[in-house]
Order: structure tokens, then sequence, then C-alpha cells
């Protein structure tokens, strides 16, 4: 009885193939293209970027005065003006946007705070089906492009931060996963060079100088001295001398048997 069933499945099969291929044979060819999906690599963002869709709160920030209270202002605007905060996706990319105008781009608190937007407890998943899934992906991608903007700008989390995402998306999110490779991978090359690079450097070239001379001879007890500053004077012929500086650092040495 079961072989039956298959040779009457097969001649079904054979008969749908034969009017498929008489159908087709009249139709142009359509060649099937599949599409490769690939993240796109981590980088600054550009503070004149043409918004996909106009917020009604980009207003606001161009409006504002560029600092930090007036950005931690338009968060709070956002959040006390309705309870289910409709339309955070959108408030949280103008945000990550508008950041490096305001130069909050490294600050962990303002980063904190665009995280605290999102309603809490609406999108943890309920079964193991929506863990499997991506579930509510149009917010978890959002919560991911704010870890990843902090990645970019060096910023290390906290544990506020993982409250928030916790409370926000659940244990077993993208987002928490998210946010334990960056603090996997974060005190790895934080402590890999013994002698990294400082945030700001100054533009001064005899500060400049100085911190060469600090990296190049890592001595605590030497002396860094100044012996001449960077100078212009102007001769009776008309002509201008520019005199360079001259920085130096005096190392003391220390016999082995003293």
């Amino acid at each position: 009885m079961r072989t039956l069933r298959w040779l009457v499945s097969a001649q079904k099969l054979c008969a749908s193939a034969r009017w498929l291929s008489g159908v087709e044979a009249n139709k142009p060819q359509v060649k099937l293209v599949r599409m490769v999906h690939s993240s796109f690599t981590p980088a600054p963002p550009k503070a004149n970027d043409t918004p996909k869709a106009v917020t009604p709160f980009e207003e606001h920030f161009s409006q504002q005065q560029k600092d930090k209270n007036s950005f931690v202002k338009v968060l709070n605007l956002f959040c006390g003006r309705d309870v289910r905060r409709r339309g955070h996706v959108e408030m949280i990319e103008a945000a990550l946007r508008w950041m490096p105008e305001f130069g909050v781009e490294k600050d962990l608190q303002v980063y904190n705070k665009i995280l605290d937007v999102f309603p809490k407890e609406v999108f943890v998943h309920r079964n193991f089906i929506q863990t499997m899934f991506n579930h509510y992906p149009r917010q978890q991608e959002c919560a991911i492009k704010v870890l990843d903007q902090m990645e970019t700008y060096g910023v290390v989390p906290d544990k506020n931060t993982i409250f928030l995402l916790t409370q926000t998306f659940g244990k077993l999110s993208h987002p928490v996963k998210k946010y334990r490779r960056l603090m996997y991978w974060f005190p790895k090359f934080k402590y890999a060079n013994p002698f990294p690079v400082p945030a700001g450097i100054e533009a001064d070239p005899v500060a400049m100088s100085k911190l060469c001379l600090e990296r190049m001879a890592a001595d605590k007890d030497g002396h860094i001295t100044v012996y001449q500053l960077p100078s212009t004077e102007q001769c009776e012929d008309g002509t201008v001398i520019e005199r360079t500086h001259l920085v130096g650092k005096y190392l003391c040495f220390i016999k082995p048997w003293q």
C-alpha cells in the first residue's frame, strides 16, 4: 500500500513538471540572484548624513545649544511626551547622528540615557521560539547600533548598560550578546599595549615634543627641559628668521655598585 502511494505521488510530480516545462518554454527566462547579506564596517557617523526619515525631534537637536545638558534635555523631553514612547527608534537614530555635533560621542552616561529611551519589558522574549528568532528585529538592531557606536569611539559599557539591555530585551537577546562580546575583547585590547596613545593629543609642538620624549625614554627619574621656545625674529633687511624649539630630557643613570 505504501509503495502504491509513492508511485501515485511520483506520477503527479512528473505531470506537474511537464506542465511547468511547457508553460516556461513560452516565457523569457528569469535568473534568480541570491542576495548575500553582510554587516557594515563600524565607522564614526558623519554629522552631515541625511536621515532616511525626518523625525519631529531633528528640529529640536538643530535649535538647541550644542552641549551635554541640551542633548539630555531633548531626550528627557521625548521620554516625558508619551508613555508608550512612539517613534523611539527614529529618536535614537537621530540622537546617534547628532552626538558628534554636541561633543558627547565619548560620554558613557549619554549612551546609557539613549538606551533608557526604549520602553521597558515590552520587547522581552516570552518563549524559546522567540529566542531562536530575532524578536522585534528593528528595536534590537537599533540597540546594536548604539553599541556599535560605543565600540567605534572606544566607550566601555558598565553595569548600568547591561541592566538597561536586560530590562529591555532580555538575557538571551542579540544586544546582550553584543555587550558580552564587547566586555570580552575590550579589556584584552586595553592592556595589550603598555604605552597606549593618549586620547587628546595637543597641537602645541612643545607639548608634543615632551610627550614624545616621555614615550621614547620611559624613566620616571628623568627631567624634561625646554631650552628654546619657537619664535620669529625680524632682521634689519626685512627678512624673518624662524627659530624652532629645543626640548631635552635628562636621564639619571645609577651605577650598579653604588
